[in-house]
């Protein structure tokens, strides 16, 4: 997130878009190794109470990145994607709040646990989360 507001206060609001999408894409991978983040909501919604039509709003959320031409994809015609400061701005702070969102519903699920520094490790192993849950 930090690269996508140096992106934005320079003014590249295509590449603030896209530093955006690649933190959610991070916390997707860092939840489900296959780095798919479709999987990894599917995760969360089996484990976590996640309603159907907030994780198809993240899903467009994430199409959005994919179908602006240029955002995630370069351009051969043009150097940057038709996004102005707006969309950049609604980007970084919707991504903020997703990759908030992904990690917290992770951690009431057990997907993730604290160290003793209470920094956040790898997901926990299928005996590690049924063990979480049971408690």
């Amino acid at each position: 997130m930090r690269e996508a507001g140096v992106a934005l206060t320079a003014g590249n609001y295509t590449s603030s878009i896209r530093e955006s999408i690649q933190a959610v894409e991070s916390v997707a991978r860092f939840l489900e190794p296959a780095g798919d983040l479709s999987k990894a909501l599917g995760n969360l919604e089996k484990s976590a109470s996640i309603h159907g039509a907030l994780k198809g709003g993240f899903v467009s959320i994430y199409g959005y990145t994919s179908n602006e031409q240029g955002v995630r994809h370069s351009l051969i015609d043009s150097p940057s994607a038709n996004v102005d400061e707006t969309d950049a701005l609604f980007m970084i702070g919707a991504c903020a709040s997703f990759v908030s969102h992904l990690i917290g519903k992770a951690r009431s699920a057990g997907l993730l646990k604290k160290n003793s520094r209470g920094r956040r490790e790898p997901p926990l192993d299928a005996n590690e989360t049924a063990a979480a849950n049971a408690k």
